[in-house]
């Protein structure tokens, strides 16, 4: 009789506790947060290398029309997406011609990727005694490899001199953001 009550108070014991907990299984996907590469407020700073193409020389005659130069541009971005920059770059003419740019951007991004497409435009002046007003647009792209540092590359088309002179510029470079 002791054997029944022991039996019945294990089992009684037993059915109140519930069934044995099994262990938890591993999360099979966890979300890991991505890093966004793309904010408002960053300040990026491109060094960059570019080459010019004059499509229309007016009456300059350099006797060639692709030119290398480079450059340096700072950028802040307002919002994720929208920035203002300034830029200041030489073309290596035979009168070397100095740049100096305010450009408008927009990017679309990628921030799972750090990867983004931008379109650009602005204007400014250019010089090599004398001095002439230009505008261009543009587009390009660029990947970030870590949250500072970045590559890019941009292309976009100029009118100089109230359109008597047009080019053509390509731009290779690195960004640091800041």
């Amino acid at each position: 009789m002791k054997k029944i009550a022991l039996v019945l108070m294990l089992s009684a014991g037993a059915a109140v506790a519930g069934p044995y907990a099994a262990p938890k299984a591993p999360i099979k996907n966890p979300v890991v947060p991505q890093p966004n590469c793309y904010l408002a407020g960053e300040v990026v700073v491109r060094p960059f290398f570019d080459i010019t193409i004059f499509d229309k020389t007016g009456d300059h005659s350099w006797g060639d029309d692709t030119f290398y130069g480079g450059g340096l541009a700072v950028d802040y971005y307002v919002t994720d997406r929208f920035g203002v920059g300034l830029e200041g770059s030489w073309i290596d003419t035979p009168s070397v011609i100095h740049g100096y740019n305010v450009n408008l951007t927009y990017r679309l991004t990628d921030p799972v990727h750090c990867f983004s497409a931008y379109v650009l435009g602005g204007g400014g002046v250019y010089t090599n005694g004398e001095t002439v007003g230009a505008a261009h647009i543009g587009g390009g792209v660029e990947y970030r490899f870590n949250e500072r540092w970045s590559a890019f590359a941009d292309g976009r088309y100029s009118w100089l001199d109230g359109g008597d002179v047009t080019a053509t510029k390509v731009r290779l470079g690195l960004g640091v953001k800041f």
